[in-house]
């Protein structure tokens, strides 16, 4: 469920009589930002997502070229993967080819029997023969709600898997960008919100990957998730007002006021913080519901 941001209007004007409608939506919303991003207050689970994988084909070629190309007599490439995504592969049959054509490899464009990849990609020439994997490498996460502060869970095929930082998984895993395996044991996000396992899947899985996430309102938001008004009403009326209370050239200015508020909004961001972390039941859990 979804409040308008002009519900707040009301509780703020009681402490502003002179503000505008404008002016006031825009300091709520912030504030809402703030707190969600703060906090980590607002947490939901993304859409399951397909884990996405050619299992052992012997039909694919690699064709180097301007621009370079794999190709398949058999498999439409169009039901695996999109253009401006990212793949990886694995020859399972000739250990030679291994140092060549692993990827990863930007794809410029998909057609039935046809990847066409970007032009600053290179490739050897190889003819078909291998039992060959290509496996998409990335997996792009969004929400249609907010913006994405932080991937908080991920689950492969059940699993919980750990998350790692890019600079720790370059000092403790060799090849992680490219390697393969049956299931991963790590996770990474980098800062455009794409998320890559580690190792790479050579699996396909239908809904393999669960992700949790803390979300934020976007900023041309003109309604919020309602938890936000029902619980934390009076501490986004503070950081309202805090707001507000020490804009420069406006008439209702304050700053001592605002000063006020900004402590009673920032207590109240702790409170939201420690709520994200203990959750709302008794028992405490930090856990996220599967």
């Amino acid at each position: 469920m979804a409040t308008e941001i002009k519900q707040w209007r009301e509780e703020v004007e009681n402490f502003i009589p002179s503000l505008d409608g404008v002016d006031c939506d825009e300091a709520v919303i912030k504030t809402c930002i703030d707190l969600c991003e703060f906090s980590k207050i607002w947490t939901v689970p993304l859409p399951p997502i397909d884990i996405v994988v050619i299992e052992a084909a012997t039909d694919i070629a690699f064709v180097s070229g301007a621009p370079c190309t794999i190709t398949s007599t058999v498999i439409d490439f169009t039901d695996y993967f999109a253009a401006a995504e990212n793949i990886v592969t694995d020859h399972q049959s000739s250990e030679i080819d291994e140092a060549d054509n692993t990827g990863p490899f930007l794809l410029e464009t998909v057609a039935a029997n046809l990847l066409t990849l970007n032009s600053t990609e290179n490739l050897v020439s190889e003819t078909a023969g291998d039992s060959t994997y290509l496996s998409k490498s990335d997996y792009s996460l969004s929400s249609s709600d907010g913006t994405i502060v932080e991937v908080r869970k991920v689950k492969f095929d059940g699993k919980e898997i750990d998350e790692k930082g890019e600079y720790w998984l370059d000092d403790h895993v060799p090849n992680w960008r490219i390697n393969m395996a049956a299931a991963p044991i790590y996770y990474t996000v980098d800062r455009e919100r794409n998320l890559t396992l580690v190792p790479i899947p050579s699996q396909g899985i239908e809904n393999g990957l669960k992700v949790w996430v803390s979300l934020k309102p976007l900023r041309s938001a003109t309604s919020v998730e309602t938890f936000l008004y029902t619980d934390w009403l009076e501490a986004i009326v503070d950081g309202a007002l805090a707001r507000l209370l020490t804009m420069a050239s406006k008439p209702w200015r304050d700053f001592d006021a605002g000063n006020y508020y900004r402590k009673r909004y920032e207590n109240h961001r702790y409170k939201a913080l420690q709520r994200a972390r203990l959750g709302y039941s008794k028992a405490r859990n930090m856990g996220l519901s599967a």
